[in-house]
């Protein structure tokens, strides 16, 4: 993590998380978590998904096999990542 760079949480897991306190102050690190959207808005979003007035698949440029989930992380931090989401399909 850079100085001054943001942590966003995406994930849910039940466990308990340990942070660095003292580090993420020093280095003045943020950290945010973030549900993508509010659950409110997954009806909307599935039935414009279901409609074809959004469409979705024009969306995806990259997509990695597990085996190959780290040429992903590397694409993403050489800053090569001009896209608009990357998945990973088990």
């Amino acid at each position: 993590m850079r100085w001054g760079g943001t942590v966003v949480v995406v994930g849910y897991t039940h466990k308990d998380v340990t942070l660095n306190a003292g580090r993420m102050m020093f280095r003045e690190i943020e950290v945010k978590g973030s549900l993508g959207c509010g659950l409110q808005d997954f009806p909307k979003i599935i039935e414009l998904v279901k409609t074809g007035k959004l469409k979705v698949e024009p969306m995806v440029t990259h997509k990695y096999s597990l085996d190959d989930i780290n040429e992903g992380f590397e694409v993403l931090e050489k800053g090569e990542a001009t896209l608009i989401r990357s998945i990973a399909i088990p």
